[in-house]
């Protein structure tokens, strides 16, 4: 999976982009739609996975970011 750093003004965060099902493993929080972080559920997990078989059964390729704000220095 690709990273990467950045040094923001709100902070330095690093970002992993994937397979949605290898970075969803690695995840325990989501953003729903209206931005707002929350708990990442068994049930939101499966809500979420099933999505994404949903889409690539019409083959198309699903990606997923995540983001972590880190101490410094990243940069």
């Amino acid at each position: 999976m690709p990273c990467t750093s950045m040094c923001l003004p709100a902070g330095n965060v690093l970002l992993v982009k994937g397979a949605a099902e290898c970075v969803l493993d690695r995840c325990d929080r989501v953003m729903l739609p209206d931005g707002k972080v929350t708990k990442l559920t068994p049930a939101l997990r499966s809500a979420i996975l099933s999505c994404v078989d949903e889409m690539a059964d019409s083959a198309l390729r699903i990606l997923a970011l995540a983001r972590r704000w880190v101490a410094p220095p990243v940069c």
